[in-house]
């Protein structure tokens, strides 16, 4: 009996044996390993209206086992490579064998077409002390790749406004990040005036066509393009001719060219609209123009300014 029940036991050592040889053969053939993706270039170029197929063009997926798999790749993502140009970005892929193992492989990206987000401005950035100031509602932000961005806009400074501010102007600065985490920033001047019955009857306004404009490097610009009309107790529509001699009743004066013509409406000069301006197009970054327009008394002055944007 005893020989029986060794041989059992020497039986189940072996058996034992055995099964931890296959399992170690098993694991030996295991498949853990991702398939290489290879580049035919390291940087492309593209449109910010390509799709997946071109970006993903020149790139294959190969694997030791499973050979070509190239069907499975996949953009992982697309970033912003903030220590490189403007429009340079990194984009990611990767691709799975049939064990769902990955490979991943990294290279530049240039949009031909990008540019930062932008900022719009609906109206003067100018409040009486008896306002709630809610800046953001006079501000948007517009993406090339994601579109209205508005609701991501960050107002630094804003907490100046909170309790009583005091009449004069404030720096502000609009912040808003994209997707792929592009952070734009514009600095804005916010003015706060004590209210009065001057204020609101006699003092003018000039009102601009935009108050944020963006410029290439290298761009044309000409600051009285902006310009809309002026508010003068009245809408007061711009002439930008030459002032022109006439007789009314009798007596020689200067009118405007629209006057002269019997143009509807109420008109000025734009010699009457000064403006001071620190716009050179030939470097990028961020400068301004303010217009200034001061009535026939001489009593009241305004101002207006328009932020120009050089990319």
């Amino acid at each position: 009996m005893k020989w029986i029940k060794r041989f059992i036991i020497l039986a189940f050592i072996i058996s034992l044996g055995f099964g931890v040889y296959e399992v170690y053969q098993m694991q030996k053939k295991r498949d853990v390993t991702g398939p290489d993706l290879i580049c035919e270039n390291e940087e492309i170029s593209a449109s910010i209206e390509a799709g997946n197929e071109e970006l993903m063009k020149g790139i294959k997926a190969i694997d030791e086992q499973d050979g070509d798999v190239t069907d499975s790749l996949l953009i992982e993502s697309i970033e912003k490579n903030q220590s490189g140009a403007d429009n340079e970005f990194m984009i990611s892929y990767a691709a799975f064998d049939h064990s769902n193992n990955i490979g991943a492989v990294t290279r530049k990206l240039h949009y031909t077409d990008y540019h930062s987000p932008r900022f719009s401005i609906t109206s003067p950035l100018r409040f009486s002390k008896n306002e709630d100031i809610s800046l953001i509602q006079y501000v948007k932000a517009d993406d090339c790749l994601d579109g209205d961005i508005s609701p991501f806009i960050k107002i630094e400074g804003e907490d100046k406004f909170d309790e009583d501010p005091k009449a004069g102007i404030y720096d502000c600065t609009l912040q808003v990040t994209n997707s792929v985490g592009d952070t734009a920033a514009l600095p804005v001047k916010v003015e706060i005036y004590d209210d009065s019955y001057e204020e609101r009857n006699f003092v003018p306004k000039i009102m601009l066509k935009q108050y944020v404009i963006y410029l290439s490097k290298g761009d044309a610009f000409e600051p009285t393009d902006y310009l809309d009309y002026v508010y003068d107790q009245m809408t007061l529509s711009i002439d930008f001719g030459p002032m022109v001699s006439m007789k009314v009743n009798g007596k020689k004066k200067e009118v405007t060219e629209a006057e002269a013509k019997e143009k509807s409406g109420k008109w000025i000069n734009i010699s009457r609209i000064k403006y001071a301006s620190n716009v050179d197009t030939g470097k990028k970054g961020n400068y301004s123009v303010v217009y200034t327009y001061t009535t026939d008394s001489q009593e009241y002055t305004c101002n207006a300014e328009l932020l120009v944007v050089v990319e």
